[in-house]
């Protein structure tokens, strides 16, 4: 009986060293365990981080895809802005050039006139000078 109860003991130290290390390795399991949930928590907040990223990335790409077009727009207003404004200068030296050409062609005809005038006023003279001439040989007469 008592070989029994020394194998009773000694099994029963056994089971007990087996059950401490099994509550031991159930303790290390727990911890890791908690460890993973709140290493899971973490990620999962990463992960919401980084939704809200995406979408706010997905918000500025289309904001930037609207300024390029805007930008587009506006390079071809500037374009055509600038295309008028060098008809606009064209057509104002065009208009330079023909007051310049009427201006000159005026300046012609008056000098032609001045001349024809002079010409006339010497024929005057001449005229006014036969006229007296003659009025003054027949009075003389």
């Amino acid at each position: 009986a008592a070989g029994l109860e020394s194998k009773n003991r000694k099994t029963e130290e056994e089971w007990e060293a087996k059950l401490a290390e099994e509550k031991r390795h159930a303790r290390e399991t727990i911890f890791s365990m908690e460890k993973l949930q709140t290493k899971m928590k973490s990620l999962e907040g990463e992960l919401e981080e980084l939704k809200q990223t995406e979408a706010k990335i997905d918000e500025y790409e289309a904001v930037l895809g609207k300024l390029m077009e805007r930008n587009e727009e506006l390079e071809r207003e500037v374009k055509a802005a600038k295309e008028d404004t060098d008809m606009a200068h064209r057509s104002a030296e065009l208009a330079d050039r023909r007051r310049a050409l009427k201006t000159k062609d005026l300046e012609e005809k008056i000098e032609e006139q001045r001349v024809m005038i002079e010409q006339q006023q010497e024929t005057l003279d001449e005229s006014v000078k036969t006229i007296l001439k003659l009025y003054s040989l027949n009075n003389e007469k």
